[in-house]
């Protein structure tokens, strides 16, 4: 799921007496898929691939059953690129009671969102650029304990 804020330059060229939104929110709610490229040790890439479905609210719905209220509804597929660069130690942990190695990432990205609305004036490109932080869990398939030391 993603949202994007644009403010609103000019009206959109339809036929309604309702006011329309200053602030022109999108949500895409869809499905993602990655593939994560290890660089070395402490980097990697990931690129990331989405399909998502894209509502626009062009007006405020005043109760739910306004008949002036508009939505516009669309497609989006976007292409996301991750640069992903570890800070700090690999730490051991419990995930789902299973054992699992926790990582923290300074994570940079570029993304692109071609939007397709039903109206051509709403359709156009989202473009994301940004840093974040990444919290990542990897679980541990298969381990061997070792047996007890005779310090002990």
């Amino acid at each position: 799921m993603n949202a994007y804020f644009n403010d609103l330059e000019k009206d959109y060229p339809i036929n309604t007496n309702r006011t329309q939104n200053g602030s022109q929110p999108i949500l895409l709610l869809g499905l993602a898929g990655n593939k994560i490229i290890p660089l070395n040790e402490r980097r990697e890439f990931i690129v990331q691939l989405e399909v998502g479905y894209a509502i626009q609210n062009i007006s405020s719905r005043e109760n739910n059953n306004d008949p002036d209220y508009i939505q516009l509804q669309g497609f989006s597929p976007g292409l996301t690129f991750h640069y992903g660069m570890k800070v700090g130690k690999d730490r051991l942990t419990a995930y789902y009671f299973q054992p699992a190695i926790v990582n923290h990432y300074v994570n940079f990205h570029l993304g692109v969102h071609p939007v397709f609305f039903d109206l051509k004036a709403a359709s156009g490109m989202l473009w994301d650029v940004g840093v974040a932080y990444r919290l990542s869990y990897k679980v541990i398939k298969s381990y061997k304990l070792k047996p007890p030391s005779n310090d002990d």
